[in-house]
């Protein structure tokens, strides 16, 4: 069984980029307030952007300095992981402080654990405007990390192994899953998300699909995460740049689905994810600069109509997502 998540469109909005022609307009990173709304970071801004669903800014937060990703925790501080700098920034209206210096990798992604903890990855090395095509000899050979810190910033645990093996090769956007104690971490060098328990242990691979009953998957392009969030049931969705659909795994990593907003155009170049506290999917796309806010409403489960000829194109109404458990059935 193959399911569709179909989703309503709540709004569609532009981010607040400066006004000049030739800046690139991408939505970097999204993450959820505890008090309403999302935090929003957008390519070339100088602030930390958070608006509610409708696309009203709700507050700018001026920024120290570039930063990609952004993380809300629960003691109501905000994190930021400036990959230049090498260093995660914790914001604590109305100062900045260091998190965590990451002298060894650049940090991108970041995820608060069930247990409190943060996670934290990134590549060790970051192909710039000397590496050739962006995937230079040194990149193919260095390796991804994750470190686990408290939430005063100590570093408890690096992972960048399983069975003397390296796990990651450049790691970016992740998230946790309360349901299983996992986290799903974007790989872009190896086209892959990769879920993994708070141990470290590999516990799924997803390598993207080809061949689905389904024409919004193509065999042109590879399977591409850019980015993953977590649902109030413990999925994961991945957004794949290439594909006019979000993916939807269990929480070990297990294919259920897919995803995508009824009007059938509305994830177009999908970058950035959050689930805010409604529930609502909030999808940032790449070179448009525009963010679209969906709402689960119902879902298809496609059936093989040559063994289930009288369940082929069943519809069930939903208004968020099905209970599933760890093998996604």
């Amino acid at each position: 069984m193959k399911t569709e998540f179909l989703c309503k469109q709540i709004s569609m909005f532009v981010g607040e980029f400066l006004p000049i022609e030739e800046i690139r307009k991408t939505i970097r990173s999204m993450a959820f307030s505890r008090n309403g709304g999302v935090f929003v970071r957008l390519d070339e801004n100088e602030f930390l952007l958070k608006y509610d669903k409708h696309g009203k800014i709700m507050d700018r937060i001026p920024l120290p300095a570039e930063a990609s990703t952004v993380l809300e925790i629960q003691n109501g501080c905000i994190l930021l992981a400036h990959i230049g700098a090498r260093v995660v920034g914790c914001y604590s209206p109305p100062n900045f402080q260091v998190f965590a210096r990451t002298p060894t990798f650049h940090p991108i992604g970041l995820a608060e654990l069930q247990n409190g903890k943060i996670a934290v990855s990134g590549p060790t090395h970051l192909c710039n405007a000397e590496c050739k095509d962006g995937d230079c000899e040194l990149s193919k050979s260095s390796p991804g990390v994750l470190h686990i810190y408290t939430t005063q910033g100590k570093l408890l645990q690096e992972i960048s192994k399983d069975a003397m093996e390296y796990i990651f090769k450049c790691p970016t956007q992740m998230a946790s899953s309360s349901k299983a104690g996992t986290i799903a971490v974007c790989d872009t060098k190896l086209h892959k998300v990769i879920v993994l328990d708070y141990d470290g242990k590999v516990r799924g691979l997803y390598k993207g699909w080809r061949k689905l009953p389904f024409s919004l998957f193509t065999n042109g392009e590879p399977f591409l995460p850019l980015s993953v969030c977590t649902t109030a049931d413990g999925n994961f969705i991945v957004a794949d740049i290439y594909k006019e659909c979000l993916h939807v795994l269990s929480p070990v990593g297990k294919f259920i689905g897919i995803m995508r907003g009824e009007e059938g155009d509305s994830l177009i170049e999908s970058s950035a994810l959050c689930v805010d506290t409604e529930q609502n999917i909030w999808v940032g796309h790449h070179s448009q600069g525009t963010i679209t806010v969906l709402k689960p409403s119902r879902l298809k489960n496609t059936f093989d109509h040559r063994r289930f000829p009288f369940l082929h194109g069943e519809e069930l109404r939903l208004p968020l997502f099905p209970e599933l458990n760890l093998d996604g059935n």
